[in-house]
């Protein structure tokens, strides 16, 4: 059911799961599923950097509020938004991508109209959306492997946003 590829994610966020309660500046061996992978952690108070060696490949992963998201073409941050945390993923060549989360004090219709126009515009063929309560969700992607996914849901004060796009992370 899953190619390699998809593969080598799963095994890097299983790891990066396994890893969520380490600190920086470890290293060590984590058996998954999928085999084992090696890990190395270091950071400062600025970002967290991880590395890992699965058995398809290797991943990393930089974390940070102040981080520069590697977005794909025609995607970018909300402009009303103020970044709580960047996530970017690099597969070597077959992919990259980053996870950015934000707050924003528009409505989830609003961050969803804005993504969906600006997908359009740079070639994005958006393939879903949803609408459920406090939730607005759109995702789409590219002929050229770029894709994105947006969540957006209403809270007190406001909506967190959770924006994942990149390139070559899937199929």
């Amino acid at each position: 059911m899953f190619g390699r590829r998809k593969m080598t994610l799963a095994s890097a966020l299983a790891a990066m799961l396994a890893l969520g309660g380490c600190g920086s500046g470890e290293e060590g061996t984590i058996s998954t599923e999928d085999g084992d992978v090696e890990y190395r952690i270091s950071g400062d108070d600025d970002a967290t950097n991880i590395r890992l060696n699965t058995p398809d490949g290797n991943a990393t992963v930089d974390t940070g509020e102040t981080l520069k998201p590697d977005l794909p073409e025609g995607i970018a941050v909300y402009p009303a938004a103020k970044v709580t945390n960047v996530s970017n993923v690099g597969l070597g060549d077959k992919g990259s991508g980053s996870l950015v989360a934000m707050d924003t004090a528009d409505a989830p219709d609003k961050v969803t109209g804005w993504y969906k126009a600006a997908a359009e515009k740079a070639g994005y063929k958006v393939e879903a959306q949803l609408q459920t309560g406090n939730l607005h969700m759109i995702s789409g992607k590219a002929g050229d492997g770029r894709e994105f996914s947006v969540t957006a849901s209403a809270r007190e004060g406001g909506t967190s946003v959770q924006l994942i796009a990149g390139s070559g992370l899937s199929t």
